[in-house]
């Protein structure tokens, strides 16, 4: 199969199959980079309330050694670690590059809290609100990684996905005013001990304008189903979590997404599809939009998703075109994963370069 080439921004051949390119051509028809970048300036007077996990992420680099020589296991050497500000932070950074306001909260542990170290991480347009546990950590997750080519051995959890009937009122509690101060409400749901019932029925109630992903990993798998929050305006998750949420294996993406939109009252909807690019839902137009992988290399997947997302949802609350949401979703996500972990955010400088080139 032939590939079609255009210049990046640095002068880069960037290549893509002709399925991407007939995509590019049809999608410049319909938008000009100049009426995207119209939608993204639009952003700049929002302000957005963000509600999630906050996660550390560590990653440990080692070096293989090989087999042990009396036991069936590998043996590394350590050589270095680095953390990052994962899960509902890592979705702060990248919207408050696109907003005026950012409002954070997430819930951290008493014991090894590591609040000095993400609030470090913060700009100066995010407003963070903490509750605390006594009884766990923030979480954290860390990785253990072959450094040259980021190949991932293992990972440990650190944290109590337990939530307490009265941890969960209390978080509810502090939740329900600030939901009165922003328009806009996302939900990053990552399912470790967080959102508990009455958190996410005063969500649903008093958002404005809600955007919910749910995400399923090791620890809450078959546990964490967006089908848990019974209304939203915008639902985003990828395409394993969507065949879980409607049990379905079989049936096209396609179908799938204009039946969960059904069951959890969402007009909006995108599923994320790794390599396989992502497909947008809206249901009062009946319109499904299928948007192509715009990546040329991919270092690290962590945080894709939740990149994806944090552009996403707002574009979504001021009315923008699903398919240019998809696109400049998947321009984001494209960005991630040249990015180890969630080592830095994505802001409207780079966003609009890599979409320049696309659209040229």
């Amino acid at each position: 199969m032939g590939v079609f080439s255009r210049k990046s921004s640095t002068d880069e051949a960037v290549s893509f199959p002709p399925e991407t390119e007939s995509f590019l051509n049809d999608f410049k028809g319909r938008h000009s980079f100049d009426s995207v970048m119209d939608f993204l300036n639009a952003l700049k007077n929002q302000k957005v309330l963000v509600i999630g996990d906050t996660i550390i992420d560590e990653y440990h680099y080692c070096k293989p050694l090989g087999m042990s020589a009396k036991e069936n296991l590998i043996s590394v050497n350590y050589e270095s670690e680095e953390s990052f500000a994962g899960g509902a932070v890592a979705t702060v950074s990248h919207v408050a590059g696109f907003v005026k306001e950012v409002g954070l909260f997430s819930l951290l542990g008493k014991d090894n809290s590591r609040e000095d170290f993400i609030r470090e991480r913060l700009g100066n347009n995010v407003r963070p609100h903490f509750v605390y546990r006594d009884d766990g950590p923030t979480v954290t997750i860390r990785r253990y990684i072959e450094k040259i080519f980021l190949k991932k051995y293992f990972q440990l959890y650190f944290h109590n996905p337990f939530i307490p009937e009265a941890l969960d009122k209390h978080i509810a509690q502090k939740l329900e005013p600030l939901l009165d101060e922003y328009k806009t409400v996302l939900v990053n749901d990552f399912g470790l001990g967080f959102l508990g019932t009455h958190a996410i029925n005063v969500i649903c109630r008093k958002a404005r304008f809600l955007a919910v992903n749910t995400q399923t990993n090791s620890s809450n798998r078959g546990f964490n189903f967006i089908t848990k929050y019974p209304r939203m305006d915008y639902g985003c998750i990828d395409h394993v979590e969507i065949r879980l949420a409607t049990q379905n294996r079989h049936a096209s993406i396609s179908d799938l997404v204009q039946e969960i939109s059904r069951a959890v009252a969402a007009r909006y909807f995108s599923v994320t599809m790794g390599h396989l690019g992502a497909i947008t839902y809206d249901a009062e137009k009946k319109e499904v939009f299928e948007i192509p992988v715009f990546s040329q290399k991919v270092i690290d997947r962590v945080g894709a998703g939740d990149a994806f997302f944090s552009i996403t949802a707002p574009l979504v609350a001021m009315g923008v075109p699903m398919d240019a949401v998809g696109f400049i979703g998947n321009t984001m996500g494209a960005i991630a994963v040249t990015i180890v972990g969630n080592e830095r955010s994505i802001g409207r400088n780079e966003l609009s370069r890599w979409m320049s080139t696309l659209l040229k």
